[in-house]
């Protein structure tokens, strides 16, 4: 069994609640805007529907691809690395009963130097998690920990990318997301690159995709269950609009 310090868990908490979210319009109030649209897909569009609030709505991704296993990613945004530290990255997905088979795709992208976000340039990390709740709101979750010079260079990025993957041709699948959060926390700042991954699904899987790594444990964590993951796939160059 492994002992986790109360005053520790309450620590990670405390230093996370209070954290500014740097994902604009993360809770897509309502409209999409502060979000990159990628026009050569199946438009996203808002949606009435909302994880916890009547007043507040969601972003519903729809795929018509008439390619099985086809995954597209009509939503993204480049988010600037504020300071070094943890970098929570949370979001949210619904997918509704009485569809065929699919799934809505997290991914995320960090890179110190990316002036062409929210195209690919100098990647340090990547990764990401399928969501596949059905009929309620599933959870992800991904905490990276990332030194970085001072001052924090201009073009440091974190790419948030949230796609939807239909399992069969033809057709459409469709589904929300909601609640979509990036938090800076440097309390365990470590000047190694770290993936921490938990979900409420009880998953989890950790070790940088490249550069200076290792594997590590999340503190607030016991479970060592693997799980499916959704790595990331480099979406065509394409141009992009921003509503």
């Amino acid at each position: 069994m492994i002992r986790i310090p109360l005053m520790l868990v309450l620590c990670l908490a405390s230093a996370s609640a209070g954290a500014q979210n740097l994902a604009l319009n993360g809770d897509f109030d309502t409209d999409l805007s502060g979000w990159l649209i990628d026009p050569l897909v199946t438009q996203p569009t808002w949606a009435n529907f909302d994880i916890g609030s009547a007043a507040s709505g969601s972003a519903r991704l729809d795929n018509s691809s008439a390619t099985a296993l086809d995954r597209i990613y009509p939503l993204e945004q480049c988010i600037a690395l504020t300071q070094p530290g943890r970098y929570g990255i949370v979001a949210h997905g619904f997918i509704p009963p009485g569809q065929a088979g699919g799934k809505l795709v997290v991914s995320y992208w960090l890179s110190l130097n990316n002036p062409d976000c929210p195209l690919f340039q100098g990647v340090q990390a990547a990764g990401g998690q399928f969501i596949t709740t059905i009929n309620a709101w599933g959870r992800f979750e991904q905490w990276l920990t990332v030194e970085v010079p001072s001052p924090v260079p201009a073009n440091a990025r974190i790419k948030i990318s949230l796609g939807i993957e239909k399992d069969n041709a033809g057709g459409t699948f469709h589904g929300y997301f909601d609640a979509i959060s990036v938090v800076a926390d440097s309390v365990f700042a470590s000047g190694l690159f770290e993936l921490r991954t938990s979900t409420k699904f009880g998953c989890r899987h950790a070790g940088a995709i490249a550069g200076t790594h290792k594997k590590t444990r999340d503190r607030c964590e016991v479970s060592l269950l693997q799980c499916d993951t959704a790595p990331p796939r480099s979406p065509r160059r394409r141009p992009e609009t921003c509503r």
